[in-house]
């Protein structure tokens, strides 16, 4: 079964380009570490994830939350374009 055009537009996004052809075409398989560096998660950790969570939504709640949003949508709108295309 072919990738849907969703899941490619988001690999183009987030993926490391030099990781793309393995992790779509060939669906590459990644531990935690590998899938950071592939750019398919932010970060790995050992430690509780609830934690990490908390701490990450703790930082985050301190932005503009008006910029946050818009800023995200700035740099995904391409993204976001391409998959309404198809």
């Amino acid at each position: 079964m072919p990738l849907p055009y969703v899941g490619l537009e988001l690999a183009r996004d987030r993926l490391n380009p030099a990781e793309l052809q393995a992790a779509t075409v060939m669906a590459k398989l990644y531990d935690p570490d590998a899938a950071v560096k592939a750019g398919y998660l932010d970060e790995a950790t050992d430690n509780d994830v609830l934690d990490v969570a908390l701490e990450t939504a703790a930082r985050l709640a301190f932005l503009d939350q008006h910029a946050f949003g818009e800023t995200k949508i700035r740099l995904r709108q391409s993204t976001i374009d391409r998959i309404k295309g198809h």
